[in-house]
């Protein structure tokens, strides 16, 4: 960690930095990245902070130790999906929709509302939510998972085994 920045941090915000600077940069190893991987800072970070703000504490490593350390990753698809407030099937049908084995895929929100049979206009409300949990973002001419680790992620852990095969065949 940068001199500068250590002189700014108390003991305990220094011993998390590191404990995360050391965990992220072994998990992201595991994807080949030099460093650490950008989205898993994010989703580390972001999921400290809710945890810290829900009950008014602060970001310690004991905190960051209490979620399960590295294992927040794992569970990060799933614990955002819980924040979706009644659109959970909804938005597991459309991140499913956005994925194959080939990788991420970019649809408009009305083939998204067509391909899981809502209106339109539901559909855009639920991408809406997505999209301020950073699990899609919004492009020109469509909606698309916001990181290829979250349609990997996806694909291993709400599609269906059968239905991943036949979207490996359809995609070949």
């Amino acid at each position: 960690m940068s001199e500068l920045l250590a002189s700014h941090l108390t003991s305990d915000q220094t011993d998390l930095a590191n404990r995360l600077a050391d965990d992220l940069t072994q998990e992201s190893k595991a994807l080949n990245e030099r460093g650490i991987y950008p989205p898993f800072l994010q989703m580390v970070v972001e999921t400290l902070v809710r945890s810290a703000e829900s009950e008014s504490a602060a970001s310690t490593l004991e905190r960051y130790q209490s979620l399960g350390s590295a294992e927040i990753i794992g569970r990060y698809l799933v614990n955002q999906l819980r924040f979706l407030a009644g659109d959970e099937e909804r938005g597991r049908a459309i991140l499913q929709a956005l994925v194959s084995k080939a990788g991420r895929l970019r649809k408009s929100a009305d083939e998204l509302a067509q391909h899981i049979g809502i209106e339109s206009s539901d559909a855009q409300a639920v991408l809406a939510k997505m999209a301020s949990l950073r699990l899609v973002r919004g492009t020109d001419d469509g909606w698309e998972i916001v990181h290829d680790y979250l349609a990997q992620k996806i694909l291993e852990e709400l599609v269906d085994p059968e239905e991943r095969e036949s979207r490996v065949i359809a995609t070949c």
